[in-house]
């Protein structure tokens, strides 16, 4: 994968709202931030935590009456950032797909599990190989 362009910030841009209704986000925000303190992202690293930065667009929007189609700015700032625009749920889910089958075949439900698995899709596109 191939960025367009670098969003400038390489925060996982969660608000505290989010790490609060989505139990287990501010594991992997804290996980993030500290591997960035030792490592220069990869275009590929950046690319899967913006996929994760819009599951959380996407769960605001749906839980707000929107779809996916009107996500907002991090739906926008994803497809510009990307050169490769995801225009509907099922090009998202086939970019996540690997993250959504390893918690479904791994019946991952604690907010630990859930969080390690969401880091190590980031860090090393295997939800189940954490990052050395």
């Amino acid at each position: 994968m191939r960025l367009a362009q670098r969003p400038a910030d390489l925060n996982l841009k969660w608000s505290d709202e989010d790490r609060r209704i989505f139990v287990g986000a501010n594991v992997t925000w804290e996980l993030w931030h500290a591997w960035l303190q030792t490592h220069e992202p990869t275009d590929d690293q950046i690319y899967r935590k913006l996929l994760l930065d819009l599951f959380f667009d996407y769960r605001n929007a749906y839980h707000l009456g929107g779809d996916f189609d009107t996500v907002g700015p991090g739906y926008e700032e994803f497809n510009r950032s990307t050169g490769e625009p995801i225009r509907t749920m099922e090009d998202y889910v086939e970019r996540i797909l690997v993250l959504l089958d390893y918690q479904t075949d791994n019946r991952l439900s604690s907010p630990g599990d859930l969080a390690l698995a969401k880091f190590a899709f980031i860090v090393t596109g295997d939800p189940g190989r954490p990052p050395r």
